[in-house]
């Protein structure tokens, strides 16, 4: 390991174009000695560095860290606003203590607090935080992982971001259109736009105010793929083409999600003895607020029950899977009430 880390270097190279002459010239720094870090655009560099760092966790204990790669999170939950302070200022005591311990140094910069509460117009005095006596902002919200989340737990944030990256790939579609096949032009869609709606889907996909906007521009590139007008139907487009409406395409992210990850598998019967017809469906936990209802664990059970027993009773998941799309391909859902009453 030592072999491995000690001994590199590293230089710049730059390539210049005289505008007077064709000829292409590069330019190269001088050589230094990498004392610290891992090699960068190495294979093992990335694995070496989550080893570093991978006892983290443990040296914050009123907290929850969160590692993805470089990405690191620091989760601080109290419903006491004073009890939350005291957590806030031992968590940026230990982390401080292990950064010092591991001779690193974080980028105040580059750190942001997001403090998470209710929509109302309630004003919070935030605890303060410092990482080596340097302050830390707060930020009404932040891109986590690609998506948006804001301090209120809002989604239009994310939407806000969706729809411009959409757009984009209207242009894109609309331009190729003439270009290229109607084959591939469906792949087009598949790679540009509908990797777009797939992503984080299971946690903004359930609202249907905001979401009604992405779904116009889901239809709209689909009447551009069609060379149709705006005033025609789309609906049995969708099934022409195999694609999934916005409102499916939430249902089969969410309910894949669901039975692969078994993370949730109680139900009526195994909360009591009484023999209705719903004992096999899923149990939903009682909660009161509509964010809770929306959660994921909360609608997956609900579109779960409201399948057909035909496909929940599928065991294999790859077969569940490919029926669930089909069905969905079928129906071709613009709402989810829509999904709720025909089942």
């Amino acid at each position: 390991m030592r072999s491995y880390l000690t001994g590199r270097s590293q230089f710049v190279e730059i390539d210049h174009v005289d505008a007077k002459s064709p000829n292409q010239k590069s330019f190269s720094s001088s050589c230094k000695e990498i004392k610290y870090g891992v090699p960068q655009g190495s294979v093992l560099g990335p694995l070496l560095f989550l080893m570093f760092i991978n006892d983290l966790p443990k040296a914050v204990h009123e907290a929850k860290v969160v590692l993805f790669a470089d990405d690191t999170n620091i989760l601080i939950i109290d419903k006491n606003l004073k009890s939350l302070n005291d957590k806030t200022i031992v968590s940026m005591h230990q982390l401080e203590n292990w950064f010092a311990v591991n001779h690193l140094i974080i980028n105040i910069e580059k750190t942001k607090a997001l403090f998470f509460q209710g929509r109302g117009p309630r004003q919070i005095d935030k605890p303060e935080l410092y990482l080596n006596n340097k302050k830390i902002t707060y930020t009404a919200n932040l891109k986590f992982l690609g998506i948006y989340i804001t301090e209120n737990l809002s989604w239009s944030s994310h939407i806000h971001h969706l729809v411009q990256k959409l757009n984009k790939t209207i242009y894109l579609i609309k331009s190729l259109r003439d270009l290229v096949s109607l084959p591939i032009l469906r792949s087009v869609y598949f790679a540009k736009f509908e990797s777009l709606l797939r992503y984080g889907i299971i946690f903004w996909g359930c609202g249907q105010k905001d979401i009604q906007t992405v779904f116009k521009i889901q239809k709209k590139c689909l009447r551009l793929i069609k060379r149709v007008n705006n005033r025609i139907s789309c609906r049995e487009f969708f099934g022409e083409f195999k694609i999934l409406t916005l409102t499916s395409l939430y249902i089969f992210e969410t309910l894949c999600f669901l039975r692969k990850n078994r993370i949730y598998n109680i139900s009526y019967s195994d909360v009591h003895g009484y023999n209705t017809v719903h004992k096999q469906n899923l149990y939903i936990q009682p909660c009161n607020t509509s964010r809770c209802k929306r959660s994921v664990i909360n609608m997956g059970i609900r579109l779960y029950n409201n399948l057909p027993s035909q496909i929940r009773s599928i065991q294999e998941f790859k077969v569940f899977k490919r029926q669930l799309k089909d069905y969905l391909l079928c129906k071709a859902f613009y709402y989810l009430q829509e999904y709720f009453y025909k089942n």
